[in-house]
């Protein structure tokens, strides 16, 4: 059942999503499919047990090392 916008059970998010057509299509042409979740704000906590304010170089960083970890590691 797919649940409202409010739901706290991402895992079905993804049933009201416009990319479902295209995996529907890649399943069908046997080509792999990888779920990948980026998050929006990268922080750390700070000395005094706060969190930090966002670190968008780092959080660029990260994203490079995901992608390039993935390719080596599944894709390639």
């Amino acid at each position: 059942m797919l649940q409202t916008p409010f739901s706290n059970d991402f895992a079905d998010g993804w049933k009201a999503d416009g990319i479902k057509h295209y995996v529907d299509w890649a399943a069908k042409e046997d080509f792999g499919i990888m779920d990948v979740n980026i998050p929006k704000f990268i922080t750390a906590f700070d000395v005094d047990g706060d969190y930090s304010n966002e670190d968008k170089a780092g959080r660029s960083k990260a994203m490079n090392e995901l992608a390039v970890y993935l390719w080596e590691n599944y894709i390639e």
